[in-house]
């Protein structure tokens, strides 16, 4: 009897371990952040990027560099939309559904159905869109987001004049 208890143990035990193999691989096969936009102002030392979440769970953005230099999170603001209005358009700053933060003081949650998007259209509870304005003395030629999504770090860089083939 004794002797079940300890192989029925290991075998939960031996069953925890795959399952967090398997949701740790789940994970890193994951590439939710991806781009729908990209916008150049002032002689592409504005940069605004559309950014869609096609995972599951929310993403935070924590890095963004550009041309290979780190941006503290202040200097990068989070573009949140609870409108229909492009975040990668124009008229951004006159839209007052359209709201400007620290990149780092909103996750990005996961994108809305159709149906999702009518019902919460104009409410100020739920976003619809989400993108990066980034402002730089230098032409922006790449970006590199760094982001974490399920507990893990990932790294998303774009080339501006490849996009979208850049777009993985």
């Amino acid at each position: 009897m004794r002797t079940l208890r300890k192989r029925g143990k290991w075998i939960a035990i031996a069953g925890l371990v795959v399952l967090i193999v398997f949701l740790g691989f789940f994970a890193a096969a994951q590439r939710p952040l991806k781009a729908d936009g990209i916008t150049t102002i002032a002689d592409s030392q504005t940069l605004i990027i559309g950014l869609v979440n096609h995972g599951f769970l929310d993403i935070k953005l924590t890095e963004v560099a550009v041309n290979g230099k780190w941006r503290p999170a202040q200097d990068v603001q989070l573009i949140v939309s609870y409108t229909l209005h492009s975040v990668a358009g124009s008229g951004l700053n006159e839209d007052p559904n359209i709201k400007f933060v620290a990149m780092d003081a909103m996750k990005i949650h996961p994108k809305l159905s159709v149906e999702e998007v009518q019902k919460y259209k104009g409410r100020t509870d739920t976003p619809i869109g989400y993108g990066i304005r980034i402002k730089s003395e230098d032409k922006i030629e790449q970006i590199t987001i760094r982001y974490n999504y399920m507990g893990l770090p990932f790294t998303k860089t774009m080339t501006v004049d490849q996009w979208p083939i850049s777009n993985f």
